[in-house]
């Protein structure tokens, strides 16, 4: 199950990615999805203070996107949405609010030599300890690509090298930087689905502006990887050493290096996730994170927005039903930051997702959506919990247009009252699906 468009420069670098994997085969298997809408909505709270609310119209339009192309040579897997935002009383700018993931794979020779790219668009808050509103999100972009080559040493043993180059550029932060990332692995299948191998990586970090931003550094580690893989699933266990170096300090820091992510699908439609890790960490790799276990593209992701690297424990769990009449996702995060050079930036966070969608009768169709989300910002004693619900009912006017009526209620609380609000909002959407969704349906 996967989460659920950009402006003009996403969209421009999702098409430049695409035509970068030459020679895709015409026979690839393609699914497309793809639905526009139109609202109309308001709030009585949008700039979610606790004092002197000021109510706001607003309009959007929109967009969601499902692209999935597969076959002997290649795969590419696309998922946008996103909203264009008109804030009818002038109390903020026009905006565009919403992600795009891409993911895309060509095989020049095959089981041999590959090449991977991976794009993200989205936003995060530009302050983490004001709320999500127009002026406190930036946008942000991540891309990474590289080769990899895969050896085969006898029936047994194999041998795998990957590089790859990645940029992170922020719209605000002055955090812009490169990296350049080398993987390299010995292994041994133990079984037709199983292998254990030794791995070494290095991924080196440089910030376009070293002043502002604070210095390059290198995170190393060195591990052992279990991974099964078999129809119903997969499992990945890492284990091993973590070192981080940063330039102009001589002091090395270093620790246990621990992943493990397993995917099962429990039943037909049913599908169960869990993950689990200890490493060093940056903003860029959360932010990559947090995007891949989102339900929506257009949420405001929660990171801090600093350079500095931390020591990252985290565990994920997510949970998806999607049969012919209900679709459920849940999705439980826990991440801790612990930045050895400065903890006042220290923090912990807990975030509880659910969306469940119900067609009740060929027509008629509900909506329910709830979010907690707790940060404990450990230097600076501050605790702030955010919550959120959803509530939404629809109906479908003809096979090709519906309309949408929700309600939505946000609210914050915290030990240092300056930042707790509450806002309501209600929104009228229409939709529109166009012709070959319906024929695949």
């Amino acid at each position: 199950m996967k989460t659920n468009c950009t402006r003009r420069r996403a969209y421009a670098c999702l098409l430049v990615a695409g035509s970068c994997m030459p020679g895709l085969p015409a026979a690839m298997a393609a699914d497309l999805d793809t639905s526009f809408s139109a609202g109309i909505g308001r709030s009585d709270n949008i700039l979610r203070t606790e004092e002197d609310p000021i109510e706001e119209n607003i309009s959007t339009f929109g967009i969601q996107l499902d692209f999935l192309s597969s076959g002997r040579k290649g795969l590419i897997d696309i998922v946008a949405n996103g909203d264009y935002v008109s804030y009818r009383d002038d109390t903020f700018d026009s905006e565009f609010v919403g992600g795009a993931t891409l993911f895309a794979n060509y095989s020049f020779v095959e089981e041999v030599f590959d090449w991977n790219l991976e794009y993200l668009y989205g936003q995060q808050v530009f302050n983490p300890l004001s709320p999500v509103r127009p002026d406190n999100r930036e946008d942000v972009t991540l891309l990474t690509t590289g080769p990899e080559l895969n050896l085969a040493m006898g029936s047994r043993f194999f041998a795998r090298v990957a590089a790859d180059y990645s940029a992170t550029n922020y719209e605000i932060n002055p955090n812009d930087n490169d990296r350049i990332g080398v993987r390299a692995s010995i292994g041994r299948r133990l079984s037709a689905t199983r292998t254990l191998s030794l791995v070494g990586e290095n991924q080196r970090v440089d910030f376009d502006d070293d002043v502002l931003a604070g210095p390059d550094y290198d995170n190393q580690g060195l591990f052992l990887r279990f991974e099964s893989l078999n129809p119903r699933g997969s499992l990945t266990v890492d284990l091993g050493v973590n070192e981080l170096e940063l330039d102009g300090v001589d002091a090395k820091s270093d620790g246990t290096l621990f992943r493990v992510d397993w995917i099962r699908e429990v039943a037909a439609g049913m599908e169960l996730g869990l993950g689990a890790g200890s490493r060093y960490s940056d903003q860029g790799d959360i932010f990559r994170f947090l995007r891949n276990v989102s339900i929506d593209l257009r949420d405001t992701e929660d990171v801090a927005g600093v350079t500095a690297p931390f020591r990252n424990d985290y565990a994920t769990a997510t949970f998806g039903i999607d049969r012919e009449r209900t679709r459920l996702n849940l999705v439980a995060l826990y991440s801790d930051e612990d930045y050895e050079g400065d903890a006042t930036l220290d923090r912990e966070v807990r975030r509880l997702d659910l969306s469940v969608t119900r067609s009740f009768t060929r027509k008629i169709f509900g909506e329910l959506g709830a979010r907690t989300l707790s940060r404990e910002f450990l230097g600076l004693d501050r605790d702030d919990r955010d919550v959120q619900y959803t509530l939404a009912l629809g109906y479908w006017i003809t096979p090709t247009f519906s309309a949408r009526l929700s309600f939505q209620h946000f609210d914050r609380s915290s030990n240092q009252d300056v930042t707790e609000f509450d806002e309501e909002r209600v929104f009228l959407r229409f939709s529109y699906v166009p012709e070959w969704n319906r024929e695949q349906q």
